[in-house]
């Protein structure tokens, strides 16, 4: 009798084992969701020049001070789940299928929005579906780009130019590579990479947009002129530059045994924007001139993090 209730649980567990082999099996759907959290602090006179950050550049005059934006919004032209460097299991939540300007390309991180979307799959495919468990050990984004409002301290206020800055009605136009800005009322708006052009030679086609996270215990930007490696293949990817990033723990999907069962992948990308843009005194070293430098604070990438839970 023992040998076989023995005999009895070994076929069951070769059972178990050889159904996900089955090309006809399909484990339920995949949907997935994306929670843009922005953290920042309401703006006040007070407090701005209050702030004063002990990470700091040198080459473009002394620094005045921090400065947080009161709008944050992106735009993306991809985003993905990635299981290893040879990029063979993809879960692809926002892809270059999409038409340009979809509602679910953009991200609201001053109002905490949300998108829910059903991915695209590519790799080992099942049906509807990834048959067995695969565990994605990154997460990549490419960036077409973050927009910034900002109330720019009382001191700019007459000031009508700013020389980083190229100032166009047309704030609005859907070229991205452009650097379209406005200053209105002592308000600027303007875009990512006019806040980091100063730093890349003043050539926006080397920024970097793409973010990669996983796989690395330090956030970097990486020169793939000079180290092309340790980021997927398939990254979508302009320049020479792309930032890697630690924030980001490996999450594991298990297929479900039943085929109407539906696994919801939902995902939280946060962007700590408190005193993002540090303020310089530009080339004549004057405080709240025309020629003041506007940057991204140093290793500024690492206020982005990915929070993931499967359910």
């Amino acid at each position: 009798m023992r040998k076989l209730i023995l005999v009895s649980i070994g076929f069951l567990v070769l059972i178990a084992c050889r159904k996900h082999e089955d090309i006809t099996y399909v484990p339920g759907e995949i949907k997935t969701t994306i929670n843009y959290k922005g953290n920042s602090i309401s703006i006040k006179d007070s407090n701005l020049k209050a702030f004063k950050s002990k990470n700091l550049y040198t080459g473009f005059g002394d620094y005045i001070m921090s400065i947080t934006p009161s709008k944050v919004t992106a735009k993306f032209y991809c985003i993905r789940y990635v299981q290893d460097l040879g990029g063979h299991n993809t879960i692809e939540l926002i892809n270059n299928n999409l038409p340009p300007y979809d509602s679910l390309r953009y991200a609201d991180f001053t109002n905490n929005s949300s998108i829910s979307m059903k991915p695209s799959l590519y790799g080992d495919l099942r049906g509807a579906t990834f048959a067995n468990s695969v565990t994605f050990n990154y997460l990549t984004f490419e960036i077409g780009n973050i927009y910034h409002e900002i109330q720019l301290p009382p001191e700019y206020i007459g000031i009508d130019m700013l020389n980083q800055f190229y100032f166009n009605d047309n704030n609005n136009s859907n070229d991205e590579m452009q650097l379209y800005s406005t200053l209105t009322n002592n308000i600027l708006n303007a875009r990512y990479r006019s806040f980091l052009n100063p730093i890349y030679e003043n050539n926006p086609q080397i920024i970097p947009t793409a973010i990669v996270f996983g796989g690395t215990d330090t956030s970097y930007v990486l020169n793939l002129a000079t180290d092309f490696h340790d980021f997927p293949y398939n990254t979508p990817h302009h320049g020479n530059y792309i930032i890697r990033s630690k924030n980001f723990n490996p999450i594991t999907y298990v297929p479900s045994e039943s085929s109407i069962k539906t696994t919801l992948i939902n995902a939280t990308l946060s962007f700590n924007y408190n005193n993002l843009i540090q303020i310089y005194a530009g080339i004549d070293n004057i405080p709240f001139t025309k020629d003041d430098i506007f940057l991204y604070e140093p290793d500024f990438f690492d206020r982005f993090s990915v929070n993931v839970t499967i359910e």
